[in-house]
């Protein structure tokens, strides 16, 4: 340990005095070189800030070392005793609290930690009350490091970490080549090796892994050593620089139990961080198979209702001999089918479906907490999860769970569709009714139609001595109109069928034939139509017939006058004709 006391295990004098390993004799004894000597104050300068740091994590809220550092804490003795108490969970009798400057209460509260050191089984070697008490920082950092590896679940049983590594190994081997751990010194410097370790973890602890590089390791040891805390509440016990400046050939730059330290806290942190996951999902579990529990209950009694309702429904249809009854239960069919519309499907089952939507989205993701691929990772130690969890597996209860709701459910909508399918069996007449508003909807739109074609081909019949102009707008009009009336025609036909039906389905429902004033509106108009049609063609015909003659005679009076009129001309005139039919003179240009 570099400080050997003059008393042994017992607290008894030594035979020899006391001596003290300083450089100059270790290196008298061939303990290394300079370099070497160099290397050992900094591995012990960057111990200590470790040691330092995981005593404070592992002391209770509210209590850590100080400001005065390490070795003037303990000298107290009363750091170790709560040191104690929180790692066995085993409180101590008694012991001097603020023992002050107080020389024997101090060394009384050493000798009960050392005590119960002792009966944990802890190995000490030349370390006595007086050493800790006088805060002898050498020995200090070794008991810490002796009571590291006895907490260490037997990961550090050895002196070269070889379990820990080989825990590390067993979740890392998937990211080889790329990442390999082969030594404690040189392995994790780069900090590939802790960031993998998180990702095998948890994919998303690190989900740009596969854009790290070795090259950049003190951005890959700040991002491994902030997931750490901030998503698994591993204390920072390394800053990055304790590991890049220990790359190279010289294996002494890095201080291994530091290093160890570090890993065996954050293997303990993800531990942690799984059973509370277990236990969060654990009591998810117990909430989702109580809202599972409820939902089934509504469902089954949201059936019976329906089940209920049907079965009257259908009894009041027969039972209905008379109009007046079959009209009375349509009526009340009506009503209840409006009800479950507007009430039941839209209002009480959609709320209730949303529910189970959320319920079976929150056993999707405890499938995944409960599924092999989350187990993928090696705590290397069993996961004290205690709870409902035990009374059979997880995954079994979620199916159980999904196929209870799921048959439920598929009762329920069963027996929701006979129940509408019955009393729309009743409702017949509210589709007869239906059939006779379009009906009526479509005789106004035709008869409308019919009305404007009929004030348009009125306007089209001329005179007839009308003019050509004249002639060629009543045409068109006539035109456009011969290609409308086609198809409103079949419009014409398809309404006289669907007012067939309606008749037929009125009388099958024991009901008297529905007037329909507006069909004899629409038989009205569309009479005009025709009959304005016919006279706008009559009108067109006498008047083309009559433009016919009107040419013929203005052709051979145009021969007769042509000579006697280029006689009389100057020769550079020019003669442009026939007059126009109403008599106009010709123009001389």
């Amino acid at each position: 340990m570099g400080l050997i006391s003059n008393r042994g295990k017992s607290g008894a004098p030594a035979s020899a005095a006391p001596v003290v390993n300083t450089p100059e004799r270790l290196l008298q004894r061939g303990h290394g070189t300079e370099k070497h000597l160099i290397a050992k104050e900094a591995h012990d300068k960057a111990q200590l800030k470790t040691f330092e740091r995981w005593w404070n994590s592992e002391l209770p809220d509210g209590s850590s070392l100080g400001d005065g550092g390490l070795a003037k804490a303990v000298s107290s003795g009363v750091p170790g005793i709560l040191l104690l108490e929180q790692l066995t969970g085993t409180p101590f009798k008694s012991y001097n609290a603020t023992p002050g400057d107080n020389r024997i209460k101090i060394i009384e509260n050493q000798s009960i930690f050392l005590q119960r050191v002792r009966e944990l089984g802890i190995q000490l070697t030349n370390i006595s009350v007086e050493d800790l008490a006088d805060g002898k920082q050498t020995l200090i950092l070794g008991l810490t490091w002796k009571l590291i590896a006895h907490f260490s679940e037997g990961m550090l049983t050895d002196a070269g970490g070889a379990d820990l590594q080989a825990w590390l190994r067993g979740n890392l081997h998937k990211y080889s080549p790329q990442v390999s751990v082969t030594s404690w010194s040189e392995s994790l410097n780069d900090g590939m090796a802790l960031c993998a370790l998180l990702h095998s973890y948890d994919p998303h602890a690190i989900p740009n892994f596969s854009e790290l590089t070795p090259d950049n390791a003190q951005a890959n040891l700040d991002l491994a050593f902030t997931v750490a805390k901030d998503k698994y509440g591993c204390p920072r016990l390394l800053d990055a620089a304790d590991l890049i400046e220990g790359t190279g050939d010289d294996d002494e730059k890095v201080d291994v139990r530091s290093l160890q330290t570090y890993v065996l806290k954050l293997r303990q942190a993800l531990r942690r961080h799984a059973e509370k996951s277990l236990e969060e999902a654990a009591a998810k579990l117990e909430a989702l198979e109580a809202e599972g529990a409820a939902l089934v209950a509504w469902a089954e009694e949201a059936g019976s209702r329906l089940a209920a309702a049907s079965s009257e429904c259908t009894a009041s249809r027969a039972n209905a001999s008379t109009p007046e009854e079959r009209r009375k239960a349509m009526e009340s069919a009506d009503a209840l089918h409006e009800a479950l519309s507007s009430s039941f499907q839209k209002v009480e089952k959609a709320g209730k479906a949303a529910g189970k939507a959320s319920l079976l989205e929150g056993v999707e993701q405890l499938r995944y907490v409960f599924s092999d691929e989350a187990k993928r990772f090696d705590h290397g130690m069993p996961l004290s999860v205690g709870g409902s969890l035990q009374a059979a597996p997880a995954e079994e209860r979620l199916r159980g769970l999904t196929a209870k709701v799921d048959a439920a459910w598929t009762s329920l909508e069963q027996v929701e569709v006979s129940y509408e399918a019955a009393l729309l069996s009743i409702l017949t007449y509210k589709h007869t009714d239906l059939m006779l508003a379009a009906a009526e909807t479509e005789a106004g739109a035709l008869s409308t139609w019919a009305s404007a074609q009929a004030a348009a081909l009125k306007s089209a019949c001329i005179d007839d001595v009308a003019t050509v102009s004249s002639c060629v707008a009543s045409s068109e009009a006539l035109a456009a109109f011969a290609s409308a009336v086609a198809a409103h025609g079949e419009r014409t036909a398809a309404l006289d069928a669907q007012l067939t039906t309606v008749a037929t389905r009125r009388a099958d429902e024991g009901r008297e034939p529905a007037p329909t004033p507006w069909r004899e509106e629409l038989s009205v108009a569309w009479g005009a139509m025709l009959e304005n049609a016919a006279a706008a063609r009559r009108s067109v015909g006498a008047a083309s017939k009559y433009q016919i003659a009107q040419a013929k005679l203005l052709a051979e009076r145009w021969a007769e006058m042509e000579a006697p009129l280029a006689a009389c001309l100057p020769a550079d005139a020019e003669l442009v004709g026939p007059p126009p039919p109403e008599g106009q003179a010709c123009a001389i240009m």
